[in-house]
């Protein structure tokens, strides 16, 4: 039986070089990235309106909170 000085050199001398610490993160929105021209079309119209935005606020909550609103039973709003 090795002594506890001996243990200690080898698990000192253990290579951990390929042992990764595991790292998860959670960002509470989302990004969108377009071009310059849709931008603009984003931007003026239609597709300005402040009811258009808040449809697609609710869209995106619902697809990046289903599983929340499923769990506190409230109803998920349809994506159209």
């Amino acid at each position: 039986m090795p002594s506890k000085d001996r243990l200690a050199e080898k698990v000192l001398s253990l290579d951990i070089s390929y042992i990764q610490r595991e790292i998860k993160f959670f960002y509470p929105f989302e990004v969108q990235v377009i071009d310059e021209e849709s931008y603009r079309i984003n931007t003026e119209g239609e597709a300005s309106h402040l009811e258009y935005k808040k449809a697609q606020q609710v869209t995106a909550m619902a697809r990046l909170f289903r599983q929340l609103l499923e769990l506190k039973g409230l109803p998920i709003p349809h994506q159209k």
